[in-house]
Protein backbone atom coordinates (compact mmCIF):
# COMPACT_ATOMS: atom_id res chain seq x y z
CA UNK A 1 0.00 0.00 0.00
CA UNK A 2 1.29 3.40 -0.95
CA UNK A 3 -0.48 6.26 0.81
CA UNK A 4 -1.15 9.82 -0.43
CA UNK A 5 1.82 12.14 -0.45
CA UNK A 6 4.40 9.38 -0.96
CA UNK A 7 7.06 10.09 -3.58
CA UNK A 8 8.67 7.15 -5.36
CA UNK A 9 11.46 8.19 -7.71
CA UNK A 10 12.53 6.35 -10.86
CA UNK A 11 13.69 2.78 -10.36
CA UNK A 12 12.06 2.31 -6.94
CA UNK A 13 11.06 -1.33 -6.35
CA UNK A 14 8.61 -2.43 -3.67
CA UNK A 15 8.36 -6.00 -2.40
CA UNK A 16 5.15 -7.80 -1.53
CA UNK A 17 2.94 -6.45 1.27
CA UNK A 18 4.97 -3.25 1.81
CA UNK A 19 3.21 -0.46 3.72
CA UNK A 20 4.35 3.09 2.98
CA UNK A 21 2.31 5.11 5.45
CA UNK A 22 2.15 8.59 3.90
CA UNK A 23 4.51 11.43 2.97
CA UNK A 24 7.55 9.17 2.56
CA UNK A 25 10.20 10.00 -0.03
CA UNK A 26 12.13 7.26 -1.84
CA UNK A 27 15.06 8.42 -3.96
CA UNK A 28 16.10 6.79 -7.23
CA UNK A 29 16.72 3.04 -7.35
CA UNK A 30 15.48 2.33 -3.81
CA UNK A 31 14.55 -1.28 -3.07
CA UNK A 32 12.18 -2.19 -0.23
CA UNK A 33 11.84 -5.84 0.75
CA UNK A 34 8.69 -7.86 1.43
CA UNK A 35 6.61 -7.12 4.57
CA UNK A 36 8.45 -3.89 5.41
CA UNK A 37 6.74 -0.83 6.91
CA UNK A 38 7.71 2.82 6.44
CA UNK A 39 5.92 5.05 8.90
CA UNK A 40 5.18 8.63 7.82
CA UNK A 41 7.69 11.18 6.55
CA UNK A 42 10.65 8.83 6.17
CA UNK A 43 13.31 9.87 3.63
CA UNK A 44 15.39 7.30 1.75
CA UNK A 45 18.30 8.56 -0.32
CA UNK A 46 19.16 7.16 -3.72
CA UNK A 47 20.25 3.53 -4.12
CA UNK A 48 19.10 2.51 -0.60
CA UNK A 49 18.29 -1.14 0.14
CA UNK A 50 15.69 -1.91 2.80
CA UNK A 51 15.55 -5.61 3.65
CA UNK A 52 12.61 -7.89 4.35
CA UNK A 53 10.42 -7.33 7.45
CA UNK A 54 11.97 -3.94 8.35
CA UNK A 55 10.26 -1.25 10.42
CA UNK A 56 11.37 2.28 9.54
CA UNK A 57 10.10 4.79 12.11
CA UNK A 58 8.39 8.09 11.33
CA UNK A 59 10.71 10.87 10.14
CA UNK A 60 13.68 8.48 9.82
CA UNK A 61 16.33 9.33 7.21
CA UNK A 62 18.55 6.80 5.42
CA UNK A 63 21.65 8.19 3.69
CA UNK A 64 22.19 7.25 0.01
CA UNK A 65 23.75 3.85 -0.77
CA UNK A 66 23.11 2.42 2.71
CA UNK A 67 21.48 -0.92 3.51
CA UNK A 68 19.04 -1.80 6.31
CA UNK A 69 19.15 -5.56 6.88
CA UNK A 70 16.28 -8.02 7.20
CA UNK A 71 14.26 -7.74 10.40
CA UNK A 72 15.89 -4.47 11.48
CA UNK A 73 14.14 -1.56 13.19
CA UNK A 74 15.07 2.10 12.68
CA UNK A 75 13.67 4.30 15.44
CA UNK A 76 11.56 7.42 15.03
CA UNK A 77 13.57 10.40 13.76
CA UNK A 78 16.79 8.41 13.38
CA UNK A 79 19.44 9.35 10.82
CA UNK A 80 21.13 6.30 9.29
CA UNK A 81 24.62 7.16 8.04
CA UNK A 82 25.99 3.60 8.23
CA UNK A 83 24.37 0.38 7.01
CA UNK A 84 22.28 -1.47 9.62
CA UNK A 85 22.84 -5.21 10.18
CA UNK A 86 20.04 -7.79 10.14
CA UNK A 87 17.83 -8.02 13.26
CA UNK A 88 19.33 -4.85 14.73
CA UNK A 89 17.52 -1.91 16.29
CA UNK A 90 19.06 1.53 15.84
CA UNK A 91 18.02 4.92 17.20
CA UNK A 92 19.29 8.48 17.25
CA UNK A 93 21.14 11.06 15.17
CA UNK A 94 23.38 9.53 14.03
CA UNK A 95 21.65 6.16 14.48
CA UNK A 96 23.39 3.89 16.98
CA UNK A 97 22.75 0.24 17.80
CA UNK A 98 20.54 -0.17 20.88
CA UNK A 99 19.59 -3.85 20.51
CA UNK A 100 20.30 -7.02 18.53
CA UNK A 101 18.16 -10.13 18.35
CA UNK A 102 19.15 -13.68 17.54
CA UNK A 103 17.71 -15.55 14.57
Amino acid sequence: MVFPGDILAAGTRLGRFVLSNGSNVCGHDVEIGDYSVLLGRAWLGGDVRIGRDVLLGACAVVHPRKHVGDGATVGIGSVVIRSVAERTTVFGNPAKVIARSNP
